[in-house]
């Protein structure tokens, strides 16, 4: 009885004590025109974070079980459309991770859609204190965003999708190399119109999704040995 005790108690220390783990998680996205991850603030997602054309990369670390809401940052380089021409903006990007599994997805990626990602229009004052309008053809960083994306209040709507990155159908008519072909392009609902291009047209906006990885599998099997070694031992002093 006293070594069943021990095991058991052994299962339950071991439980309670085991490391909060982390999985890394890797990005790979663009941005119609420029792209911000927010890591407690803000900063330019990867090397082309100002590429539209060539997908950045980065890499957190988020722990095992444990929902983590990412945010990304978009501004696109024209405010405002013409009678005759407005510049798209668009957000395309994926997630993954090895060893493990989204619950969101119950795969190891998790791709720009509809149905896991949301967005939220940013107002001009909240976003930068510089005046002078970027051109998209330059590197330099126009002014990182000063708002927090956890606290301010924005107003948070589905995604609205303007194309897959493979398909021909999609806004920019090109495919982005380093992220999945499924990935869907993602603005809010007011995006360039070829009917109207002088349709209304947001261009400073927020994203967020959430992940959650799966615990472990070799702590959630360790447990259970243990569990089923006590149960045997238990067994055995019956008999």
């Amino acid at each position: 009885m006293k070594k069943l005790m021990f095991l058991l108690a052994l299962v339950i220390v071991l439980g309670m004590s085991t490391p909060a783990m982390a999985t890394v998680i890797s990005g790979s996205g663009t941005a119609d025109n420029w792209l911000w991850v927010w890591t407690g603030n803000w900063s330019e997602a990867g090397t082309y974070y100002w590429k539209w054309q060539t997908a950045s990369t980065m890499a957190a670390d988020i722990p095992y079980g444990q929902t983590t809401t990412l945010y990304f940052a978009v501004m696109n380089e024209n405010p405002l459309p013409t009678a005759t021409y407005a510049n798209p903006a668009g957000f395309l990007g994926e997630l993954s991770t090895s060893g493990v599994f989204f619950n969101e997805t119950n795969t190891n990626r998790l791709l720009t859609n509809t149905a896991n990602w949301q967005v939220a229009v940013v107002p001009d004052a909240t976003w930068f204190l510089q005046s002078t309008r970027p051109n998209e053809s330059q590197a330099s960083n126009p002014d990182d965003p000063t708002f927090d994306p956890t606290s301010t209040g924005l107003s948070w709507a589905q995604a609205t999708s303007y194309g897959a990155n493979s398909a021909s159908g999609n806004w920019w008519g090109t495919t982005v190399s380093g992220i999945d072909g499924n990935a869907e392009w993602l603005w809010t609902e007011n995006n360039y119109n070829d009917a109207n291009p002088g349709a209304a047209m947001d261009h400073l906006a927020v994203f967020r999704t959430t992940v959650t990885p799966n615990v472990p599998e070799p702590v959630t099997m360790s447990l259970m040995s243990l569990g089923l070694l006590g149960l045997g031992v238990a067994r055995r002093r019956k008999q």
